[in-house]
């Protein structure tokens, strides 16, 4: 669901299934924020097969509000608006009722899965009853529609699709969308018109809730960018389809570039323009390798000068003890001047002398 100003009109959108994909808090709370923003008209763009009655009566009631406050509401079907989304349609102010030259509403009496006793089962047809009485208030607001009223009822007992033309000559609706703004309309909504499959669904969806009690089917579909940004679309991505920034595909994708592990997809106006496949580019991952065998050349080196350094030092080691043995044998080797009577050896030689006997006994 998407909100949108311009000017003093504000856009509400009622996209989806009423009470699930259009819930009563989400609307109403534009509808507030519309009223305190002192806008002079709300637009309702409606394209519903319909849904849960209350959260319906809980719309029209904010409508009421919205229009006590000196708003206009105006209502816009370009396509389809049926069951309670054809009510909402006719709670418009007076005149302000716009149907789509192909566009058509269905309208019938309040529906409900019951089971229990047959107190139970009164209970829920007075109910039924109520709420129907209420939603023919809203129907035959206009005097035109009045005077039809017993043909009305009767396309409502047989839940009778109504086009654009009978509902004009009913006083279902009061006038065309112009062909301009439905242009627009269809231009930047080609792909959300719906697919037969994409209908059956639906049907099928809201056939499950109302009376089989089963959840309801998953129609769309989501693609994830690189990024982390969702986008949901009916089908497969393709070109043409409409792509959408919320599960319930109701606020079209903002228009860029966006880019998947497989795709780059480019969104022009609501819908894919174009989708290619991603380029493979390696070359930092070649950049990261070359470094990565850089540093380990590096480290290679500079183990090698530590190296290097090492056997320096113990090369001088070396150097520094030959030459200190070498420098105790030449003073070994040296004459000692001698004052000694003749025939007696120099001390040095006596110690050497001695030092052979040890060593040889």
């Amino acid at each position: 669901m998407s909100t949108f100003t311009i000017n003093m009109e504000q856009t509400i959108l009622i996209h989806g299934e009423i009470g699930w994909e259009v819930t009563a808090s989400a609307v109403n709370a534009q509808i507030d924020q519309a009223i305190a923003d002192g806008v002079e008209k709300i637009i309702f763009d409606i394209e519903t097969f319909g849904g849960d009655v209350f959260t319906g009566r809980s719309i029209l009631g904010r409508i009421d509000k919205a229009k006590a406050a000196g708003i206009t509401i105006e209502t816009n079907v370009f396509s389809y608006a049926y069951s309670m989304g054809a009510v909402i349609f006719e709670s418009a102010t007076a005149g302000y009722r716009k149907i789509g030259e192909f566009g058509e509403i269905m309208l019938h009496a309040a529906l409900s899965g019951v089971m229990g006793n047959a107190d139970e089962m009164r209970k829920a047809a007075e109910q039924l009853d109520e709420v129907t009485a209420n939603l023919k208030v809203v129907i035959f607001r206009d005097e035109n529609a009045k005077a039809n009223e017993a043909e009305i009822l009767e396309l409502m007992s047989k839940e009778s699709m109504i086009n654009a033309s009978d509902a004009l000559r009913l006083g279902l609706a009061d006038g065309f969308i112009e062909k301009a703004k439905a242009v627009a309309h269809y231009k930047k909504n080609i792909n959300n018109n719906m697919t037969i499959k994409t209908i059956v669904e639906k049907l099928a969806s809201i056939e499950a809730r109302f009376f089989k009690n089963e959840a309801p089917v998953i129609v769309n579909e989501v693609t994830e960018t690189k990024e982390g940004v969702k986008i949901y679309h009916s089908g497969a991505a393709a070109v043409g389809v409409a792509v959408f920034s919320d599960e319930a595909m109701a606020t079209p994708l903002a228009d860029g570039v966006y880019t998947t592990e497989k795709n780059v997809i480019e969104v022009t106006e609501g819908s894919i323009s174009s989708i290619t496949d991603v380029q493979v580019d390696d070359s930092a991952e070649k950049i990261a390798n070359l470094q990565a065998e850089i540093d380990a050349l590096k480290a290679e080196k500079e183990t090698i000068a530590a190296e290097k350094v090492a056997a320096e030092n113990k090369v001088a080691s070396i150097e520094t003890e030959f030459n200190e043995v070498k420098n105790m044998v030449v003073t070994m080797s040296k004459p000692e001047r001698n004052d000694k009577a003749e025939g007696e050896l120099p001390k040095w030689k006596v110690d050497m002398m001695n030092r052979k006997k040890y060593e040889l006994s």
